[in-house]
């Protein structure tokens, strides 16, 4: 039986995982601190919070994460992303002399957005030298986006999250987008999870928009185990956490998918 080992931060989609793993009669574990539980947890151990506390669980308790690496999405060819991204450094970002998006590639160290001018992202620091590595995109303009919880090439579960920039849920907790947007986003996703060129990890959440200009394309990944739910349907994601979280080597089609360890100290 698997233990769905959550943050200390309450959010809605922490507690709606933890109805959802109960009614599948998991174990549900809540972290009192950023610390490992103090009595051991054996068997199977599945997590979901802030990327620094996974990291920091999955290095003391021996656990093995899935992710996409950082230039995943630079490395993608164009007629997945519909637009030029380069992998690079917040330094050579601020060479940049014409807008672009300019967005942190390994963490959330400065608002991702539109910079018009150099002087206008962030300069290094102590916190975030200039070797911080970031994504620089061509601006675009979503029409809509969508969030797809994926396992083994599959949608486990899906939900538009924002329209022209903004949240798409009303005032009665609905996720809302029109039938046809519906129908073009799933039909678009499982083209893309189709297509043996498009390469990702067998668990992983992949968010998918439409660029008012270009078509349906490709806006990111993110990892399952710190993934916000929006709409998604949480029994369905339980398994795609599952996936994402590891006591065991990974098989060949998921080591390469491995999160790099950190190091932690006590």
């Amino acid at each position: 039986m698997p233990t769905l080992l959550l943050s200390p931060r309450y959010t809605d989609d922490s507690r709606a995982l933890r109805l959802a793993a109960e009614q599948a009669g998991w174990q549900v574990f809540r972290l009192a601190n950023w610390r490992p539980p103090a009595r051991p947890l054996t068997g199977e151990i599945v997590l979901y919070g802030e990327p620094l506390l996974v990291d920091i669980m999955a290095s003391a308790l021996d656990l093995v994460v899935l992710d996409a690496p950082p230039d995943w999405l630079a490395r993608l060819p164009e007629r997945y992303t519909r637009r030029t991204i380069t992998y690079t450094t917040l330094a050579e970002a601020r060479t940049l002399a014409t807008p672009r998006f300019v967005k942190p590639a390994l963490s959330k160290s400065f608002p991702a957005g539109v910079y018009t001018m150099n002087a206008e992202i962030p300069r290094g620091s102590d916190d975030m030298p200039g070797d911080t590595p970031v994504l620089v995109a061509d601006p675009v303009h979503w029409s809509i986006e969508f969030r797809c919880f994926v396992l083994d090439r599959q949608i486990a579960t899906m939900s538009p999250y924002l329209r022209d920039g903004e949240l798409v849920e009303d005032e009665q907790g609905q996720w809302i987008a029109s039938e046809e947007e519906w129908r073009e986003a799933r039909a678009y996703g499982e083209q893309l999870l189709a297509d043996p060129n498009f390469d990702l990890p067998p668990a992983i959440v992949l968010d998918i928009g439409l660029i008012a200009s270009a078509g349906w394309a490709v806006i990111e990944t993110n990892g399952a185990w710190g993934a916000g739910l929006y709409g998604c349907d949480p029994a369905s994601v339980l398994p795609v956490l599952r996936c994402a979280t590891s006591r065991a080597t990974p098989g060949a089609q998921a080591q390469p998918w491995a999160r790099p360890r950190v190091e932690v100290e006590y």
